[in-house]
């Protein structure tokens, strides 16, 4: 450097010096379908309205591994499952990977337009909000995706498809550009993208990691999962490819990141829940920072016993800082505390998520009545049971559930009071509440099984697909 300036003068070093770095990647998939918009592929479709779509492949987060872990019964011990090996491509559904290059880690992000902007990320406009969704099992060509990655052109028809054949309804217009022959579950199916734009969240983004076939997020592919580094890496990521015009690093720039997840995700949500549990106890960082929203995620009673005891952790943090704030504060407290939102179908083939949603919910009622005497003085406890509150029927199928309405209906409209439908929609709203006053408790009454451990609470009524998830092992889910 000493030689550079002698040779150049000062002024020519710091040119170079204020020099940005050369791109080493740019945006898109390598070896992505560039059938259709090529959604993942470099060079395809990233705008969905005001949400830019921007998949990104040779990260150091997330699954880098050809093979994941996945577990099977034990024929002769049918308490006991035997780990082994699988695949992650799924070529019945499409021809994309789910690593990149390799053995990279890939995953998307959905972010808002105005976040580009050269001053997004100047004081005066403050921080930003980051939702992580992870996708539900991928195994086989039931599924309507293989997650994220683009629909092979020579996949069956799938019934959880629907709305998206030029023939599903002659004489009606497609609910789906019919031109979009390899489309992407994200747009065509859950509209996380369109959902994004109509919340109005301008400051939040949302990455969506690719997992294995099981939903594997780790490195090797196991359930591991780093939430902040996932986040950093990501971060770092859009900076270097000039979407986000900062200096500044991750931890200055995003205020929350929250977890969500659909199905067989509820395997690595859990096991974050229950790292927080212990993490809290002996005083370190939790693996959940933030809000936690599952959409038919609870898999089995021990996932249910695990979130149970996250948000009871949860609750006794915020009753004590409640306590520890003048009375003046206490609503803004809650507006900005970690939440637990849930959802679960009610339709054709919903799975049966409904009862574990109920005990949920039942446990956070008692201990809500528990706490009584002490939440009373405050005159917030209507704002706090909002916070934690996971009783959403969505009368739509398990694999809708993201969207809020069938598959081949649009979401316009189709909401409370003719606004726009969507669980995802609802979701950002309920992450961002405005409390002005807080309402009366509800009826705190609940059934005496409650008072027990979950695994020890009766199962009768339990739908069958229920009943056949209880049969993974916990470290597993659906």
């Amino acid at each position: 450097m000493l030689a550079l300036q002698r040779i150049a003068g000062n002024s020519s070093v710091a040119s170079v010096l204020e020099q940005k770095p050369t791109l080493q990647r740019d945006i898109g998939w390598e070896g992505a379908s560039k059938e259709g918009h090529a959604w993942n592929a470099k060079g395809g479709r990233q705008e969905v309205g005001g949400i830019l779509r921007l998949p990104l492949d040779g990260l150091a987060v997330g699954l880098q591994s050809k093979t994941a872990t996945a577990y099977k019964p034990d024929p002769t011990d049918p308490t006991k499952w035997i780990p082994y090996a699988e695949g992650t491509a799924v070529p019945g559904l499409s021809p994309e990977s789910a690593t990149g290059k390799a053995d990279t880690g890939r995953a998307l992000v959905l972010l808002p337009q105005s976040l580009t902007a050269d001053d997004a990320f100047s004081d005066k406009q403050g921080t930003i909000d980051v939702v992580i969704f992870l996708h539900g099992h991928t195994e086989g060509t039931n599924r309507p995706f293989a997650g994220w990655r683009a629909l092979s052109t020579k996949a069956p028809k799938n019934k959880y498809r629907q709305g998206m054949y030029k023939e599903d309804e002659p004489g009606k217009p497609p609910v789906r550009d019919t031109s979009d022959t390899a489309p992407v579950r994200d747009v065509a199916l859950d509209q996380a993208e369109q959902q994004l734009e109509a919340s109005g969240e301008q400051r939040t983004i949302m990455i969506l990691p690719q997992g294995g076939l099981h939903s594997q997020f780790g490195k090797g592919g196991d359930y591991s999962f780093n939430s902040t580094d996932f986040v950093g890496k990501i971060i770092e990521r859009l900076k270097a490819e000039g979407k986000l015009k900062t200096t500044k690093g991750s931890q200055d720039i995003v205020r929350t990141v929250s977890m969500a997840g659909h199905s067989g995700a509820g395997t690595t949500l859990s096991a974050m829940a229950a790292a927080s549990v212990d993490q809290m106890k002996a005083g370190k960082p939790p693996p959940l920072t933030g809000d936690l929203v599952l959409f038919d995620a609870i898999n089995g009673d021990s996932q249910l016993g695990h979130f149970e005891d996250w948000a009871k952790m949860r609750l006794d943090a915020d009753l004590l800082a409640l306590k520890n704030n003048p009375a003046g504060k206490r609503i803004t407290y809650l507006q900005n505390a970690p939440k637990l939102r849930g959802y679960y179908s009610t339709g054709e083939d919903n799975g049966g998520y409904e009862r574990r949603y109920v005990d949920l919910q039942n446990t956070i009622k008692l201990w809500f009545s528990q706490h009584a005497a002490e939440l009373a003085p405050l005159d917030v406890a209507g704002c706090l049971y909002e916070n934690f509150f996971v009783l959403n029927p969505i009368p739509v199928s398990h694999e809708e559930l993201m969207r809020g309405v069938k598959a081949d209906q649009s979401r316009n409209e189709a909401g409370p009071g003719g606004g726009d439908a969507g669980t995802i929609l609802d979701a950002l709203h309920a992450l961002h509440p405005q409390f002005k006053t807080c309402q009366a408790l509800p009826d705190l009454t609940v059934p005496d099984a409650t008072k027990q451990p979950s695994k020890h609470r009766a199962r009768e009524g339990a739908h069958k697909g229920a009943a056949e998830e209880e049969k993974t092992p916990s470290a597993v889910g659906h």
